[in-house]
C-alpha cells in the first residue's frame, strides 16, 4: 500500500519544477528549458503511475507500462545530457577566451544545446528499444 499523500506530491513536484520556466524562456536558457520539461515529463508519468497502480499489482493499462518505462529510460538518459549542456554554456561564461558572440556562433550554440538535450536521449531511447527486441 503507498501512502496517500505520494499523487498530492507527485503534483506539486511538477508545479515546482515548472515554476521558473518563464525566467528562463526570456533568458534562452535552452538546456535548462530542456531539463525543466524532462523533469516535468518524468513527474508526470509518476504522478500517473501513482494513479492508476494504487496500492495494487494488476494491470489494468498494459499499454500505459511499455509508454511509462520508455519515459523514464528516455529521462534517464536526458538528465545526464541537459546537465552536460548546461555546464558547456557555464564554462563558455567563465572561460577567460573572448566574450562577444556573433550571431552565427550563437545559433551553432542553440543547434548544439537542442541535439545535445532532445537528440541524443531520443537516439539512445531508440537503440535502447531496438537491442530489447
Amino acid at each position: 500500500m503507498r501512502h496517500p499523500d505520494y499523487p498530492i506530491w507527485s503534483f506539486i513536484a511538477i508545479l515546482l519544477v515548472a515554476l521558473p520556466a518563464p525566467w528562463h524562456l526570456r533568458a534562452r536558457n535552452v538546456a535548462t528549458l530542456c531539463l525543466i520539461c524532462w523533469l516535468v515529463i518524468a513527474n508526470s508519468c509518476t504522478f500517473v503511475n501513482s494513479l492508476i497502480w494504487d496500492g495494487n499489482y494488476s494491470d489494468k493499462s498494459p499499454v500505459w507500462c511499455d509508454i511509462s518505462s520508455r519515459i523514464h529510460l528516455l529521462v534517464n538518459y536526458a538528465i545526464p545530457a541537459c546537465s552536460l549542456a548546461q555546464m558547456r554554456r557555464l564554462e563558455s561564461v567563465a572561460s577567460s577566451r573572448r566574450s562577444l558572440i556573433s550571431a552565427r556562433d550563437r545559433k551553432r550554440r542553440l543547434l548544439q544545446e537542442i541535439g545535445l538535450c532532445i537528440l541524443v536521449p531520443v537516439i539512445l531511447t531508440g537503440l535502447c528499444v531496438v537491442v530489447q527486441g
